[in-house]
């Protein structure tokens, strides 16, 4: 059967087309900030609409899910990479959160393979939702530093703080609910 790309394919699409030009673009250009910045928003924009377009139209399918997931993780840690390579992210939150996306990418495995599909939490939009804005705040403090009067990047790591717990809080709530569907399956 070939495979038709509905909208929501695109918008993942396009978050997987983007992250190495951002990644390009946080290390070589002089603007590299304010066009970082706008391709970060771009991803945000498409990572809902492709989340909206699944869900209104009814689009979801295993290939979506796929290019969604694989869309998240790879822009979302390759950035991350690059601000801890730049010291503008503590390495620490980098490893916990590439760590944590291992372990559920390992559980969302066994759940699948358990015929489990875990749905998306209000815990992981919460932690998507700290995550970029984390990132947009490193990108417009980066910005707007050389023109105040005083430094500002307490608001970025809090922003990435948050993120980095939420994360652990969320990782940890969907290894828990795979634990109890797998204690209901032993009874």
């Amino acid at each position: 059967m070939k495979w038709q790309p509905t909208l929501s394919d695109w918008a993942s699409l396009i978050r997987i087309i983007i992250t190495p030009l951002v990644l390009i673009l946080l290390t070589t250009w002089d603007y590299r900030f304010w066009l970082g910045l706008f391709l970060v928003w771009v991803a945000m924009v498409s990572d809902f609409l492709d989340g909206y377009w699944a869900r209104k139209y009814g689009w979801v399918s295993i290939t979506g899910a796929f290019l969604d997931f694989t869309a998240d993780k790879s822009f979302v840690i390759s950035i991350l990479s690059i601000f801890a390579i730049m010291g503008l992210l503590p390495a620490w939150m980098l490893l916990v959160i590439v760590n944590r996306e291992l372990v559920v990418m390992g559980a969302r495995i066994f759940a699948a393979m358990e015929g489990l599909a875990v749905p998306a939490h209000f815990l992981g939009k919460v932690k998507t939702f700290f995550t970029f804005g984390g990132i947009t705040a490193i990108l417009v403090h980066q910005i707007l530093q050389p023109y105040l009067e005083t430094n500002l990047a307490w608001i970025p790591y809090l922003f990435m703080l948050i993120a980095v717990i939420m994360t652990v809080i969320s990782g940890v709530d969907y290894l828990i609910k795979i634990r109890d569907y797998v204690a209901s399956k032993a009874k």
